[in-house]
């Protein structure tokens, strides 16, 4: 029962998982920030793309969703 003990405290203890977890949660965030400029900045660059095939009077299909 007290090597049992002995391992519960030693895991409580441990902190290598630690950083890997933080890795995670950093990776995780900066995913989520490219995913949402991607959103925001693709409407934008889809719509410019529209107004400069119309300019140039070209019979492009180009479509935004």
């Amino acid at each position: 029962m007290n090597r049992l003990c002995e391992m519960v405290k030693s895991w409580w203890r441990d902190e290598e998982g630690v950083t890997s977890i933080e890795y995670v949660m950093l990776a995780s965030l900066i995913a989520l920030v490219i995913i949402a400029s991607v959103d925001v900045l693709g409407d934008r660059v889809c719509g410019r793309f529209k107004s400069v095939a119309e300019a140039l009077g070209t019979t492009a299909i180009i479509t935004c969703s």
